[in-house]
């Protein structure tokens, strides 16, 4: 069953997330994340919380798994996606 990960992103990253330039994100590996899950992505600051009401949800496409090469540190992944289905 596909699920909804609410995330919050520096307000920088939001932004490249809506205009489709940033198509990636290293995260924890802390959710279960699955390939057709979506993300909620939120602008949000430690100083502030979270910026406004806006977000922006995108489908994972693919998953990389840090045990899969030696670009991710140890329980991490990195998380590609794009437009929902």
């Amino acid at each position: 069953m596909r699920r909804i990960h609410e995330l919050k992103t520096a307000p920088i990253y939001y932004e490249s997330v809506v205009l489709r330039q940033k198509t990636a994100e290293v995260r924890l590996d802390d959710r279960g994340y699955q390939v057709g899950d979506l993300v909620e992505l939120y602008p949000w600051t430690e100083a502030l919380g979270r910026i406004g009401t806006n977000s922006i949800v995108r489908e994972i496409t693919f998953i990389l798994h840090a045990d899969e090469g030696p670009w991710l540190s140890p329980g991490h992944v990195m998380l590609c996606f794009g437009d929902p289905a």
